[in-house]
């Protein structure tokens, strides 16, 4: 079918001048933001903390840290296991782990680090080594006490993965985020340190909230035969035009993202993608009939972008943003609106807030992508998981309307300053004591949330 009849296919005689107009200064912001996205990758810009290796060392990285990777000299601690994936950040997570390390270990934890190797590794690797007790032989002989918290070390798809672990384990351990992804919706939302040593302050001495999180239930693949898959996600899921990006991307990915990587998925996307039209129920009650994108947001930010300003991820709420329009220029123009702040942009949008949504496409297929990655197709139905989570933030201030939100019901606990004691190797014959002794040499590391 010609590009000029196909439904969604970019016309070159657009109707009115405004939308040529919003185009051409979108594309003088893609412009500027890749020249911005060149200067970081090749070095030119101010530094991080930790500086971002090159592609050519990720391998003598990783050997190194599996060197380090046993534990073992560290009697009755208590443990926290680090999930580390190499490949985010371009090897950023490998040059870190040494300094994550050393910090916990001057702190008085033990560590327990796994390099995840494929998807869904971490989720097996946690449900085991949570559900073990403390009465566990392992532990003893490694002289472990109880689990202090997980820490994610990569992007939103390795926290993604750290919850579904320590939710499949049972066991309410808190999460920390150290973030070294590409876009790191989370960490922006918290302000969490980016710098190693502070980390593990905050892993000593934060706070832990109380998080809402999402279950995606949607089919595995295209067909109608398929199987339905069950997600959980911490901040957002979308259908539509962004979840064939990612499906492209997951398509062709074999190692590090880069910001690059983004730009042949998307120019493929714009040109193939038909914006079909998407069905919205929220609660029960029809939204949007005709939608040309649907996000479903935990947090404020999407993409870089307020697409749900009136979001909380302690509300017990989803907050959902349907896109009106179903053509290129009609979603670069809701972006272009969206990214500067422009008031215009509410009219551009259907919003609500709701516990269940329901999203179909009865017509063609449509794929689901959830915290930037691609899951699944649609129909899919989500809800929300009102505290099913502990998340261990700064000790300091928490914004203004989450702080409000936080006090009212209750979700955090003070900040603590965790005091450790590392303990002589006990007799075989006084394990338990050693182990009760342990706990009380550190008040405070496993507090419960009512």
């Amino acid at each position: 079918m010609p590009a000029s009849k196909r439904p969604g296919a970019w016309s070159i005689f657009p109707a009115s001048l405004g939308e040529p107009l919003a185009l051409i200064g979108t594309m003088v912001e893609i412009v500027v933001r890749m020249v911005m996205a060149c200067v970081r990758l090749f070095g030119l810009g101010p530094r991080d903390e930790i500086e971002s290796p090159t592609r050519y060392n990720v391998t003598r990285l990783r050997e190194s840290a599996e060197a380090t990777s046993p534990d073992a000299d560290s009697p009755y601690r208590p443990v926290v296991h680090v999930i580390v994936n190499p490949i985010s950040g371009v090897g950023r997570s490998l040059k870190a782990l040494p300094l994550l390390r050393r910090g916990l270990k001057r702190r008085g934890f033990a560590v327990d680090v796994l390099l995840t190797r494929a998807a869904g590794e971490a989720i097996g690797y946690l449900e085991h080594q949570l559900a073990r007790g403390v009465d566990d032989p392992e532990r003893v002989a490694r002289g472990h006490a109880h689990s202090h918290a997980v820490i994610a070390v990569g992007g939103d798809g390795t926290l993604g993965e750290v919850i579904r672990g320590v939710r499949a384990s049972g066991q309410d351990v808190p999460i920390a985020l150290f973030a070294t992804g590409t876009a790191n919706c989370l960490s922006s939302e918290f302000n969490l340190p980016k710098n190693p040593d502070e980390f593990c302050d905050l892993v000593a001495n934060g706070r832990n909230l109380r998080m809402d999180i999402g279950e995606l239930r949607c089919r595995q693949s295209p067909y109608p035969e398929s199987p339905n898959v069950t997600h959980q996600f911490h901040s957002f899921i979308g259908a539509g035009f962004d979840a064939r990006v990612l499906e492209e991307i997951a398509q062709r990915r074999t190692g590090n993202i880069w910001h690059s990587s983004y730009t042949q998925p998307v120019f493929e996307s714009l040109r193939d993608y038909s914006f079909p039209p998407l069905s919205v129920r929220v609660d029960g009650s029809t939204l949007a009939k005709q939608g040309g994108l649907a996000v479903v947001s935990n947090i404020k930010s999407y993409a870089h972008m307020d697409v749900a300003p009136e979001a909380s991820l302690v509300d017990g709420r989803l907050d959902v943003t349907v896109v009106r329009r179903r053509s290129v220029l009609g979603h670069i123009r809701t972006i272009w609106r969206a990214a500067r702040r422009d008031p215009g942009y509410k009219s551009e949008v259907l919003t609500r807030q709701g516990t269940v949504v329901e999203i179909d496409c009865p017509t063609q297929r449509v794929p689901v992508q959830a915290d930037g990655d691609h899951v699944g197709y649609l129909p899919a139905r989500v809800e929300i998981l009102v505290g099913a989570i502990r998340l261990i933030v700064p000790s300091g201030p928490l914004p203004e309307e989450l702080a409000a939100q936080v006090s009212s019901a209750g979700l955090a606990t003070p900040a603590r300053t965790a005091k450790i004691t590392a303990l002589p190797q006990p007799a075989p014959g006084e394990a338990a004591s050693g182990r009760r002794a342990a706990r009380t040499a550190a008040p405070g590391l496993d507090t419960q949330i009512s």
